[in-house]
């Protein structure tokens, strides 16, 4: 009777490992398509993964996508001599990827959006709400984005809410001919939502004109127009106002409904090259409610060489 029981748990086991190795051996179910994911790459060709289809430039896929659909760009380097995309819908553009989509890396795959001095980097209005992830964004000209005035050179955002995170803004200008808001960034969001955060904007430029008569470039790096905004875990390095004068430098806040500006490093920022009428290098926060700003490194920024106010923050 033992000799029973040994030979069928024997049996049994010897029938588990078996089903153990046969699955093991099986190969994995392959990754189906999803048509809410539309990727990018270089080729526009050879998209593989959950990649519902295949584009070759951002703006293509941004035409394909439904509200909440998802994009998913490359690595390498996309300029198609203006604006890299105009979104109006509710979406994700997220950089990153592998040519094939197998792997995601941003370290690695590191994806640019160049807009070559030919628009916004990225144009966003009326969208609901989009989200920017893993993108550099450069070489950007806001000129003509607010009328008369020059507007986000990176991203230009109007009646938005707007998210972007572990992004790099760099080399932008929002006007090279007159008055400007938001070298890097722009944001008109009164009544919406603004999150920014663990991002980079560095060396931007708002108003770039040289011309006297233009007397303002607010917001070299970054330029908000309302709504409840959060920017925390950022650097904000290196931005400018204006070349001339009437300018704000890194970060640069107006009718917002509530603020938390924390944990950044806030450092480098010119209100302006010229000699007057200059405020916030920094920091420059003006007719909002509910502003806290806290556990910032804010250092080493310059509001004006004579009549200027509030280098570090205004």
């Amino acid at each position: 009777m033992i000799g029973r029981l040994i030979y069928c748990g024997m049996a049994v086991l010897v029938g588990g490992l078996l089903a153990g190795l046969l699955l093991w051996l099986e190969p994995p179910a392959p990754v189906r398509a999803d048509p809410s994911v539309h990727c990018v790459n270089l080729s526009g060709s050879g998209c593989g993964g959950e990649c519902g289809d295949c584009y070759a430039t951002v703006q293509q896929a941004v035409a394909a996508a439904s509200t909440d659909h998802v994009i998913r760009i490359a690595g390498g380097t996309y300029a198609p001599g203006g604006t890299v995309a105009a979104i109006n819908k509710q979406v994700t553009l997220r950089g990153g990827y592998s040519q094939n989509f197998d792997a995601f890396d941003p370290d690695v795959n590191q994806t640019v959006l160049d807009a070559q001095w030919g628009g916004a980097v990225v144009s966003i209005t009326n969208a609901g709400g989009v989200y920017l992830q893993h993108l550099t964004l450069t070489h950007g000209n806001g000129d003509g984005n607010c009328g008369d005035a020059g507007c986000g050179g990176g991203v230009y955002a109007s009646n938005t809410n707007f998210y972007m995170s572990e992004c790099v803004v760099t080399n932008n200008v929002a006007s090279t001919a007159g008055g400007a808001l938001g070298g890097g960034v722009y944001v008109f969001a009164p009544g919406g939502i603004v999150q920014i955060w663990n991002s980079r904007v560095v060396s931007n430029t708002s108003s770039a004109s040289s011309t006297l008569s233009t007397q303002y470039g607010y917001g070299g790096g970054i330029f908000i127009n309302g709504g409840d905004v959060s920017v925390w875990g950022n650097e904000i390095l290196d931005n400018v106002g204006s070349v001339v004068h009437s300018g704000s430098g890194g970060l640069h806040l107006v009718n917002v409904t509530s603020a938390n500006v924390t944990t950044n490093t806030i450092q480098g920022n010119k209100a302006c090259l010229g000699d007057y009428w200059c405020g916030g290098g920094g920091l420059y926060v003006d007719n909002s409610a509910q502003v806290n700003v806290a556990a910032n490194r804010i250092e080493n920024n310059w509001a004006a060489a004579l009549a200027g106010y509030g280098g570090g923050s205004g």
